[in-house]
C-alpha cells in the first residue's frame, strides 16, 4: 500500500491512503501496444494490429483488446470456419434460415446491404398467409450472416477445393473513397470437382503503408488464411505500379524470390480479370 496523504477539505484536514497503481504488463498482457501520442502531460498508448490510439490505463486497453475491431484483426485468435448445413440444423424454422440465407447472400453479391431494409418489408407485406409474413431481416442481422456465416462457409469450400494445388495470384492496391489504403486479392486454380478453372476472390486487405514489403506482408497472411503456401504460386498478375510490379524492392520481386517458378503478368488499368494469370 502507498503511504498516506494528507487532504484538505473544508479547513479540516484528513488522511487518504492512496492506492497503489497497476502497472501495465505491456510485453505480456498486450504484446501488440506501442508507444502513441505523447502530449507533454501525458503519452497515449496505439495498437500495431488496428492502428487505434488508446488511453494509457489498463481498463482501456483492456478493453480494446475484448473489442471486435481489435479481435478480427487479431493473427493469434482463430477465425472458425463455419458450415452452413450446421448452423440449419433440423428445426421447423429450417425453410426461414435458408431463405434469410439465399436473400443475405443474394444482397451481398448483387446491392448493398443496406437495401434489405427496405427489401424485407416488401416480402414481408407481399407475403401475407405464407412463411415470408415471419421474414425478420435487415441491414443488421443481414450484415452478420454475411461476415459470419456465409464467408466463413465459402473459405473452408475453398481451402477445401484449393489446398495443395498450383494456383495464380491476382492483386490490386487502391484507396478507398475513406482515403484507407486497401489491396484486393484473387486466386485462380483448377477446381477438381467443376472440372474447370476458377476465379475466386479471397479478400480486401487493410494496409497502412504500400511499400512492396507491407504489401507483401499483406499478402502472404490472406494466402495462409486459407491454407495455402506462396511456393505453389506459379502466376502473378498486377497492374505496372512499380511498388507492386517493380524488379526490385517490390510485392512482385518478392514473390520471385518466394517462388522462383511464378510468371509475372502486368495487366492494363480496366482489363478483365479473365486476362490476368
Amino acid at each position: 500500500m502507498g503511504s498516506p496523504v494528507k487532504r484538505k477539505r473544508g479547513g479540516s484536514v484528513s488522511k487518504v491512503r492512496s492506492e497503489p497503481r497497476r502497472r501495465i504488463k505491456g510485453k505480456k498482457d498486450f504484446p501488440w501496444l506501442k508507444p502513441g501520442t505523447d502530449h507533454g502531460y501525458h503519452q497515449d498508448s496505439k495498437c500495431s494490429l488496428s492502428d487505434e490510439s488508446i488511453r494509457s490505463h489498463k481498463s482501456s486497453l483492456q478493453s480494446h483488446k475484448n473489442s471486435q475491431k481489435h479481435s478480427s484483426k487479431d493473427p493469434n485468435k482463430s477465425k472458425h470456419l463455419v458450415n452452413i448445413n450446421s448452423f440449419l440444423g433440423n428445426s421447423s424454422k429450417t425453410s426461414k434460415k435458408r431463405a434469410e440465407i439465399k436473400i443475405a447472400a443474394c444482397m451481398a453479391s448483387n446491392a448493398s446491404l443496406s437495401c434489405i431494409n427496405h427489401t424485407g418489408e416488401i416480402i414481408k407485406e407481399f407475403g401475407v398467409g405464407s412463411s415470408w409474413e415471419k421474414l425478420r431481416l435487415h441491414r443488421t442481422k443481414c450484415t452478420a450472416l454475411v461476415n459470419n456465416l456465409i464467408s466463413r462457409s465459402f473459405k473452408g469450400e475453398l481451402k477445401k477445393a484449393i489446398q495443395g494445388r498450383k494456383f495464380s495470384l491476382m492483386a490490386e492496391e487502391s484507396t478507398d473513397c475513406s482515403s484507407s489504403k486497401i489491396m484486393i486479392v484473387t486466386v485462380k486454380y483448377y477446381n477438381s470437382t467443376l472440372k474447370k478453372v476458377l476465379d475466386e476472390y479471397l479478400g480486401v486487405i487493410d494496409v497502412l503503408s504500400c511499400t512492396g514489403e507491407a504489401l507483401f506482408v499483406a499478402l502472404k497472411k490472406v494466402v495462409e488464411d486459407v491454407g495455402l503456401d506462396l511456393d505453389d504460386c506459379i502466376g502473378f498478375g498486377s497492374d505496372g505500379a512499380n511498388n507492386v510490379a517493380g524488379q526490385s524492392n517490390s510485392l512482385w520481386s518478392r514473390i520471385k524470390m518466394a517462388c522462383p517458378g511464378a510468371v509475372q503478368v502486368k495487366y492494363a488499368i480496366g482489363g478483365t480479370e479473365g486476362d490476368v494469370c
